[in-house]
């Protein structure tokens, strides 16, 4: 037996049987087994390992390649951003960017993944050298825990304001096309 349905399985035993000592058993999602009969009236579930590993239930994906500027030290909005609407909320979001830039200064820049307006995940590039093409490339699973359509989107920022500028998205003779793509996975 396994539960591949959206929630608990329960299990009623027939009249004058039980299970697991019980008239009523339940099953998690995801969770499998064997219910072995030891007399036409008693029976044992034995649980196994999880058996289903993550399946992907959609892919959602967008290339932007549209020049964003900055001289700020404060995170700016790059222009690469996505949506999805999880069919589930205990389902995980797997994101995949890549995002491009060129940094005219020899400074450090950092670049940010926000859910809505909750920073998630940033990483650091550039320095020493300038007028440098960089690429921002990460994987990063966020569990948003809703059912209600997520925004991803890329910031950016250089670690000290003024100067010269950073760059995301070049044209594609340049840098490339930015890319995210969003899965939902389930647990």
């Amino acid at each position: 037996m396994h539960n591949i349905n959206t929630g608990v399985l329960t299990i009623a035993a027939g009249a004058g049987v039980t299970l697991n000592g019980a008239d009523v058993l339940t099953v998690a999602q995801y969770q499998s087994g064997t219910i072995f009969f030891t007399s036409a009236s008693s029976a044992i579930f034995f649980p196994t390992a999880k058996t289903v590993t993550s399946a992907v239930v959609q892919v959602k994906n967008v290339e932007f390649a549209t020049e964003t500027t900055t001289t700020s030290a404060t995170l700016v909005d790059t222009g690469l951003t996505l949506s999805i609407t999880p069919t589930s909320a205990s389902n995980k979001i797997l994101v995949f960017y890549s995002q491009n830039f060129f940094n005219q200064s020899a400074e450090r820049f950092s670049v940010a993944l926000l859910r809505g307006a909750t920073n998630i995940h940033q990483t650091q590039g550039g320095g020493q050298v300038a007028n440098v093409v960089h690429h921002a490339n990460a994987q990063f699973l966020d569990s948003p825990a809703t059912t209600s359509a997520t925004t991803y989107k890329m910031q950016m920022r250089k670690e000290n304001a003024g100067g010269s500028a950073l760059v995301a998205q070049f044209n594609a003779t340049q840098t490339g096309k930015s890319t995210m793509t969003l899965m939902e996975v389930t647990p």
